[in-house]
C-alpha cells in the first residue's frame, strides 16, 4: 500500500495518518538516538577537563564530532544509495554505540578525540538515513510538517531530555557511568531501527534504484545548476547563523555583561524553550504557505536577534535577544532539511542529501568558531552586528533567488481557489 494513500484509493491521507505510520520506523529511533547524543552535551566537556588540557583543547574535543560528520556525509549518501536505509541506520547506531561506551574507561585525551571523530561518522549515517527515509516516504504536500516533527523530536530529545537525564542520573551516578547510560540509548536506537524498519520498502512512494559509487558521485553535476547552487549557499548561511546564535549568547553574557554561569544558563534556556515551541507552526507554514515562508522569516528574525545582542547592556535585554533568536530558529525548524529533500533528484536523493548535509555542517562548524574570533578581533558587539548582517543576507538570498519548492496538487489548488 502506498504510504500516503488510503487502502484501495489514490486519495491522499491526512498528515496525522502519515506521521503515525512513520512513528515506529522514523521518529521513535530518532528519539532514542538523540537522547543519547544529548546526554553527551553537558558531560563531554567535563570528561575532557579531567585530562588537564586547555579550554581551547576542550573546545576542539567537543567540535571534532562535526569534523567526522563533514568527512562522512558524502560517503554516507553513497552508502544509502547502495544499501537499504535499515542497514545504514543500524550500522550507524552501532558505530555510535561502539564509540560512546569506551568513554567509560578512556584514559587519554587523544583516545577521546579519535572516538568522537568516528562517532561523527556514525551520526552522519543516522541523521542522513532519517532525512532520506522521510523524503522517500512523504510527498511534497506533507513533507514540511513531517520534517518539522522530526526536527522537533531531535530538539526535544537532544537539547532538553538528554541534558535533563544527566541531571537525574548524575545525582547517584559518577561521570563515567553516565556515558554507559548514553550508550544504552544508542543500543535501544539500534534495535528500534532494525526491527522498526522491517517494512521499509512499503514506506517508499517509489522504488529507489540502488546505485554504485560512481553513479552516486555524479550528483555533483546537480549542484552546478544555479538554483541548487544558490540554495546550498542559503543552507550554509542558515546553519552558520544557527550555530552562531548558540555561541554568541554565552560569549556576550560572560565577557561583555560579566554574567555568571547560572544567569547565562537561564538566558540560553529561554531561547531553547521558545525554539521548541515554534516547530509545529513551522511545519504548518511550510506545507500551507510554502518553504520560503519559513526560511525567510527565520533568517530575518535571527538576524534582528543578533543586532539586539549587539546593543544589549543588561541581562534583561540579552534575555530578550535570546528569546528572539529562539523564535527565529524555531520558525525555521526543518526548513533547510525540507528544501534539500525537495530539490533532490528522485533517483539520487541520498547522495544529494549527503552533499547538502556536508555543506550545512561546514556552515555549522564555521558558525561555532567565528563568533570567538570576532570577539578577539573586533569585539563581541561589532561581531554580533556582523552576524546579524549575515543572517539578513541569507534571508534575502533565499527570498530573491531560490524558487518555491512547494508544489500543490490540482485537488488542493481547486480547494484553495
Amino acid at each position: 500500500m502506498h504510504p500516503l494513500t488510503g487502502a484501495g484509493t489514490d486519495q491522499p491521507i491526512s498528515i496525522a495518518t502519515a506521521i503515525r505510520r512513520l512513528l515506529v520506523p522514523l521518529y521513535l529511533p530518532a528519539f532514542f538516538f538523540f537522547v543519547g547524543v544529548g546526554m553527551l552535551v553537558p558531560t563531554l566537556p567535563l570528561l575532557l577537563a579531567e585530562f588537564g588540557v586547555s579550554y581551547t583543547a576542550i573546545a576542539v574535543g567537543v567540535a571534532v564530532v562535526s569534523v567526522g560528520t563533514i568527512l562522512f556525509n558524502l560517503p554516507a549518501g553513497v552508502l544509502l544509495g547502495r544499501f537499504s536505509n535499515r542497514v545504514v541506520t543500524t550500522v550507524g547506531a552501532l558505530v555510535m554505540l561502539a564509540t560512546t561506551l569506551p568513554l567509560v574507561v578512556a584514559d587519554e585525551f587523544t583516545q577521546v578525540l579519535l572516538l568522537r571523530l568516528v562517532f561523527g561518522c556514525g551520526l552522519s549515517m543516522v541523521f542522513l538515513s532519517r532525512v532520506t527515509l522521510l523524503g522517500e516516504a512523504v510527498d511534497v504536500e506533507h513533507r514540511g510538517r513531517a520534517t518539522a516533527v522530526l526536527g522537533g523530536t531531535m530538539r526535544i530529545s537532544r537539547f532538553f531530555l538528554g541534558p535533563a537525564l544527566v541531571g537525574l542520573f548524575g545525582a547517584f551516578l559518577d561521570l563515567r557511568a553516565l556515558f554507559a547510560v548514553a550508550a544504552a540509548f544508542q543500543a535501544v536506537a539500534a534495535v528500534a531501527s532494525w526491527f522498526g524498519q522491517r517494512g521499509e520498502e512499503e514506506l517508499r512512494r517509489t522504488e529507489t534504484p540502488r546505485t554504485n559509487v560512481f553513479q552516486g558521485l555524479d550528483v555533483a553535476r546537480v549542484y552546478l545548476q544555479p538554483r541548487v547552487a544558490i540554495a546550498s549557499a542559503g543552507a550554509f548561511l542558515g546553519q552558520f547563523t544557527r550555530a552562531a546564535r548558540l555561541a554568541i549568547i554565552p560569549f556576550f553574557g560572560a565577557f561583555v555583561l560579566d554574567l555568571d554561569a547560572s544567569a547565562i544558563g537561564y538566558i540560553t534556556a529561554v531561547g531553547g524553550a521558545l525554539d521548541m515551541v515554534f516547530f509545529p507552526l513551522a511545519g504548518w507554514m511550510m506545507d500551507r504557505l510554502g518553504r520560503k515562508f519559513c526560511s525567510v522569516p527565520s533568517f530575518t528574525v535571527m538576524g534582528l536577534g543578533m543586532f539586539l545582542v549587539a546593543v544589549s547592556d543588561t541581562w534583561m535585554l540579552l534575555l530578550i535577544a535570546s528569546a528572539v533568536l529562539g523564535i527565529g530558529n524555531g520558525l525555521g525548524s526543518g526548513a533547510l532539511m525540507t528544501l534539500g529533500v525537495d530539490l533532490s533528484p528522485p533517483d539520487r536523493i541520498s547522495e544529494f542529501l549527503g552533499a547538502w548535509r556536508a555543506i550545512g555542517e561546514v556552515g555549522e562548524l564555521s558558525g561555532s568558531v567565528l563568533p570567538g574570533q570576532f570577539g578577539d578581533s573586533v569585539g563581541f558587539e561589532n561581531g554580533s552586528m556582523i552576524l546579524g548582517a549575515i543572517g539578513l543576507f541569507g534571508g534575502l538570498l533565499i527570498l530573491l533567488f531560490v524558487p518555491e519548492t512547494l508544489k500543490k496538487s490540482p485537488a488542493r489548488v481547486q480547494k484553495s481557489a
